[in-house]
């Protein structure tokens, strides 16, 4: 039986609210003397996103006060080749026609409208490769997002998780019908442009979307199912909206109300500029983009802003 969705608020909360709280949390809360364990860094990469990739790439390892056991892109085969010649064998690079993801790239093409289909791509490719990544943590980061700031992301099963002022109601809707409490908001989103993702946790998420939409159980420790979940996840969505869903406030409200000690709420201070702040000539670097902002933590290059 599928449970029905929890009814939430009908409007967020103020904006002054959610600023204040937003500026008000730590930036690097889990600094300390303990090890911290390995993690991978995931990019999914666009054609449009060549442009800024390479800082991404640069700012996630320096952004990392976690080892870095390896840095993966995932993009269309189209892209493959100008990211080999770029990053060699620094990086490992996987085509997304690669992933056997039948049904969801199939629910993808019958329900998403075409010019929004490879933004919901991008989503579904975060959430297949944080659950199928060997190692405690993955650091999921948007090519366009340059992360300024080194930061602990994960010490034992405690994450870093950073919360914005931005608040889409779709994104909270969409959340709370997947994953019903499990789901809720409590005022605030995680749509950061990059995401700190737990492996277990992610399969754990999924496991729970794909009961609720009337999956039938497997056997403890079998696969989660991932391609059937993941089509679930895309399903519930409305995409009469133009922006339906979010992976990443999906698996923030998910481990917030699940596992509410292992989440530490962190500062976000990002800043969404025109890719026309970057220098004609090439000349921008991590540290020149700090300088021109500073107290960001992070600046993202959106396309859609010019």
């Amino acid at each position: 039986m599928v449970e029905r969705p929890r009814r939430v608020r009908p409007e967020p909360p103020p904006i002054e609210w959610r600023e204040e709280y937003e500026a008000s949390r730590p930036v690097d809360p889990l600094r300390g003397v303990r090890a911290y364990p390995p993690i991978e860094i995931m990019i999914p990469c666009a054609v449009k996103d060549l442009a800024t990739v390479g800082l991404a790439v640069q700012a996630s390892r320096d952004a990392s006060l976690n080892p870095v056991a390896g840095v993966r892109l995932v993009a269309p085969d189209r892209a493959v080749p100008a990211l080999q010649a770029m990053f060699g064998a620094q990086v490992a690079v996987t085509a997304e026609e690669e992933l056997a993801l039948p049904r969801t790239f199939d629910t993808i093409r019958s329900r998403v409208a075409a010019e929004r289909r490879g933004w919901v791509v991008q989503q579904v490719l975060k959430l297949s490769g944080a659950a199928t990544c060997p190692h405690a943590g993955v650091l999921v980061v948007d090519a366009d997002t340059i992360l300024l700031a080194p930061r602990v992301w994960l010490v034992g099963r405690r994450q870093l998780l950073p919360v914005v002022h931005e608040y889409h109601l779709p994104y909270v809707r969409h959340t709370e019908q997947c994953l019903g409490r499990a789901g809720r908001s409590d005022r605030v989103t995680y749509v950061a442009h990059h995401q700190l993702m737990q492996p277990r946790v992610v399969r754990r998420m999924l496991t729970d979307i794909r009961l609720r939409q009337g999956g039938t159980r497997v056997a403890a420790g079998a696969d989660v199912g991932l391609d059937t979940a993941l089509a679930a996840w895309v399903a519930t969505a409305d995409h009469a909206e133009q922006s339906a869903l979010s992976e990443y406030h999906t698996y923030g409200a998910f481990l917030r109300n699940s596992e509410p000690s292992h989440a530490v709420v962190a500062r976000w201070a990002n800043a969404a500029v025109s890719r026309t702040e970057l220098s004609p000539t090439g000349a921008d670097s991590v540290a020149a983009l700090r300088a021109r902002f500073p107290g960001a933590l992070s600046v993202s290059l959106h396309a859609y802003l010019g």
